[in-house]
């Protein structure tokens, strides 16, 4: 079962056959997929930025599964193994992969834009090297988490951060959250965080922040200048991409 893009704010349920693993792919059925703002522009707007949606289009790009079954030459796997799937497809050989940095591949594919369906179907076939193990003790939900913490580590290793130092967050979506708690378990000093959502402020505090300030009925720069004597944070960390958080 695949759902489908078909118009913004429209999906399609549809069968298709079941995918098979070219060599050094295996095959994975996806037991859970997270919902990124992304996919929720491509829903809601019918396109992200200046990239319209292409349709039919298959969205998701935050899964993790079982693997059902691998292609030739694919060892070190097994049926029933349980994996997140990196939706970045490298090339390997370009002189950005070879340095190391994937990210920046001159060839890279993403699962789940135009032309490479993403991951809101049943089964999906991937590169080996696409594939990483979750414990048994992550439930679905927990391991479809995988891709957005991958996010989250890459901003906070750009960010050089030391330990004890003051962090000031902007927004408690997602990806503020996790920020959040990896800078609490990284040792950071103090944290605070701004977001206008009550709910997301409690649990922002339940996973390591000192303070969560609503921006609606306080000014978070002058709360934090006021609680630091003038000093301010170290680092601020913008996960709200808002005018007013950038400006």
């Amino acid at each position: 079962m695949t759902a489908e893009l078909t118009a913004p704010r429209e999906f399609r349920l549809t069968t298709r056959p079941l995918p098979r693993p070219a060599p050094g792919e295996l095959l994975v059925r996806v037991a859970a997929c997270g919902i990124c703002g992304s996919d929720l522009h491509n829903y809601l707007e019918g396109g992200i930025g200046g990239a319209p949606a292409v349709y039919p289009m298959v969205l998701g790009h935050e899964p993790c599964g079982r693997v059902a079954g691998c292609g030739q030459g694919v060892t070190g796997w097994a049926p029933g193994d349980r994996v997140a799937v990196e939706p970045a497809v490298y090339c390997y050989h370009c002189e950005f992969c070879r340095a190391g940095r994937h990210n920046i591949c001159a060839n890279l594919r993403f699962m789940s834009q135009p032309g490479d369906p993403g991951f809101f179907r049943e089964y999906v076939t991937a590169p080996a090297a696409s594939l990483f193990p979750l414990p048994p003790t992550l439930s679905p939900a927990e391991g479809s988490l995988f891709e957005p913490l991958a996010v989250v580590l890459h901003s906070l290793e750009l960010a050089a951060l030391r330990p004890g130092e003051d962090v000031a967050i902007s927004g408690a979506g997602p990806i503020g959250l996790l920020t959040t708690a990896l800078l609490r378990l990284a040792g950071a000093g103090r944290i605070w965080v701004s977001e206008p959502v009550r709910e997301r402020r409690e649990l922002a505090l339940r996973l390591g922040a000192d303070a969560a300030v609503d921006p609606r009925a306080e000014d978070p720069v002058r709360a934090i200048l006021c609680e630091t004597k003038g000093r301010g944070a170290d680092a601020a960390i913008d996960c709200a991409s808002q005018d007013d958080t950038l400006n």
